[in-house]
């Protein structure tokens, strides 16, 4: 486990990333790929948004990915 979430935890955060990546522009997007130290402010609020969007779906009982039958690997 990365962090000590789970690999669960981790599916989600990907998923978020990306739904993220694919829905801001361009321009957005070649800053925060090349935004080696985190410093802009651009990379902080994605860092935040995904942190926040993957948490709170992760708490989320009704959301699809939390179903029993959806789960890929064990149970933490």
């Amino acid at each position: 486990m990365k962090n000590r979430k789970s690999e669960h935890y981790w599916r989600i955060h990907n998923r978020v990333a990306r739904r993220i990546l694919l829905d801001i522009p361009e321009c957005v997007r070649h800053v925060i790929a090349s935004d080696d130290l985190h410093e802009t402010q651009e990379y902080k609020w994605f860092e935040a948004k995904v942190n926040e969007d993957a948490k709170r779906l992760f708490e989320d009982s009704s959301y699809y990915d939390n179903q029993e039958f959806s789960f890929r690997v064990p149970k933490d």
